[in-house]
């Protein structure tokens, strides 16, 4: 069964780095392998200096990460592809063929498979499940959200733990 878990954004360069590194942070006892890409990645470029200095701060490295884009190799033996907007989870959704065996969600969506119980409706009242970009903006920005991210990460932990256990995700 795989274990690998995708975080998906535009650019590979500010959201889903974090929350690559925030998730094998906090998932470090679990044998989990945790990986990035972008739905309009241009390979090989660095991760944003907002999001590396926000790592850095929280005492964790993006100084090696490369983008990649969400290809056939970024896909494969993927238990989960969790995108961190619905634009993101929804893009990857269209992607995938019938015989991909991974499960694709949304980061504010803990657990919810978008192949099988189709897209999140944002409701009146209801809390926005999109993680905001902060792509060019200032320190701040990125700090809320590394925060906001690592908030969400909090919430797949029961996921995460069921499919260490064989219980969930892809097989």
């Amino acid at each position: 069964m795989s274990r690998r878990i995708v975080f998906v954004c535009t650019g590979n360069s500010c959201r889903s780095p974090l929350a690559e590194v925030l998730a094998r942070h906090r998932y470090a006892a679990l044998p989990l392998i945790f990986a990035s890409a972008g739905t309009d990645a241009v390979p090989g470029q660095p991760a944003s200096d907002g999001a590396r200095a926000v790592a850095r701060e929280l005492g964790l490295d993006l100084d090696a990460h490369r983008s990649a884009p969400v290809d056939a190799s970024a896909l494969a033996e993927a238990a989960w592809v969790i995108g961190l907007t619905r634009v993101h989870a929804a893009l990857v959704r269209s992607r995938v063929t019938a015989a991909w065996p991974g499960a694709v969600g949304l980061l504010g969506a803990p657990g919810r498979d978008w192949r099988r119980e189709g897209p999140l409706a944002a409701g009146p009242g209801s809390a926005d499940p999109d993680v905001a970009d902060p792509w060019q903006q200032d320190i701040d920005a990125y700090r809320r959200t590394a925060a906001d991210i690592d908030r969400r990460l909090a919430a797949w932990g029961d996921v995460f733990r069921e499919l260490c256990a064989g219980k969930g995700g892809a097989s």
